[in-house]
């Protein structure tokens, strides 16, 4: 939901009209947003000059207590509430914050907006409906003077993070950590071949993984767990990922907002290209089982694939002399 300040427009004593216009002109539909609209509905919404901000009753887990057994015991909830005081002077006014019991106390709201923060016993994990409460003297309208929200209360995320090469993950790892999440790295060998290896996860993150190290169940299990389980997925770029590692027309691009691929190359200019190859007897030469003429063949493949209709292309091939083929493409 979103709400815009109509203040500043309203003309008094004269007829006003409002109109709510849906334009998709800057955001063309795509596949990941296939249509544009209105699908809630409009309301037009009368305020005191002191009310709870819309959206601004908030709350997220603050620490969870366990029993020796490890199960969740005691849930603290941290709420904020922000305040709206229009008025011309400060007031003093009460706010309660209701869970399973009610806390709060006697505040004083400055001119503008004011941020309140309260702790809450929620008693145990799960969701939690929060409710808060502004009693002001002299306020009849007390409908604009309540907020609520519904939060989940669980313990730490927990995240796996995924590193291309040993080491590469920790500054990705430090940052997790630091903002209060519970992490675990690993390489992509190690990495869960079925769904259910990242129930006890809530994201993971893939730092600079080349395709070719993953097996096809692992990154059938990865997209499984993200597109049915929900779990969240942070790719991260380097000379592993991406185009670069071989993510092109795989599985685990299709999954990803982005293409490897530029898709607008009617805006990129006529790319051309000469692949000079060596078709000497040394080329017959090689090592593990192929050799350097079957080497630089599969080369020139992947470097065609990335070219369109519109490019050029042509190859020279040489021994003691050598040949020229034009304008293949």
């Amino acid at each position: 939901n979103f709400y815009v300040d109509l203040n500043p427009y309203i003309r008094p004593a004269e007829s006003n009209e409002i109109r709510v216009i849906a334009r998709n002109a800057d955001q063309p539909n795509s596949r990941w947003y296939s249509g544009a609209g209105l699908f809630r509905g409009v309301e037009l919404v009368h305020t005191p000059k002191l009310h709870i901000a819309f959206g601004g009753l908030r709350g997220f887990t603050k620490k969870i207590e366990y029993a020796a057994d490890g199960a969740p015991e005691t849930a603290y909830l941290q709420v904020s509430a922000e305040i709206q005081n229009e008025r011309a002077e400060n007031r003093v006014v009460e706010v309660i914050f209701e869970l399973l019991r009610e806390d709060g106390g006697e505040v004083t709201l400055e001119k503008g907006s004011n941020s309140l923060l309260f702790e809450l016993n929620a008693e145990s994990t799960g969701l939690r409906s929060v409710e808060a409460r502004v009693v002001s003297e002299g306020d009849a309208r007390g409908a604009n003077d309540v907020a609520a929200a519904v939060v989940k209360v669980s313990g730490a995320p927990s995240v796996l993070v995924v590193e291309g090469r040993s080491g590469e993950g920790e500054p990705m790892m430090s940052m997790l950590e630091a903002a209060g999440m519970v992490v675990q790295g690993t390489l992509p060998a190690m990495m869960p071949e079925t769904q259910q290896g990242y129930a006890a996860y809530q994201a993971v993150v893939l730092c600079n993984v080349d395709r070719d190290s993953l097996l096809d169940a692992q990154e059938e299990a990865l997209i499984g767990a993200v597109k049915t389980m929900g779990r969240g997925l942070v790719v991260t770029g380097g000379d592993q990922s991406y185009a670069l590692g071989g993510y092109l027309g795989s599985r685990l691009e299709e999954m990803l907002p982005v293409d490897c691929m530029i898709r607008n190359r009617m805006d990129m200019p006529n790319t051309a290209l000469v692949l000079v190859i060596d078709k000497s007897g040394s080329m017959m030469d090689g090592m593990y089982g192929y050799t350097r003429i079957q080497m630089a063949r599969e080369a020139a493949i992947a470097a065609v694939d990335l070219l369109t209709e519109k490019d050029y292309i042509g190859v020279i091939a040489f021994d003691d002399v050598y040949s020229h083929f034009p304008h293949l493409l």
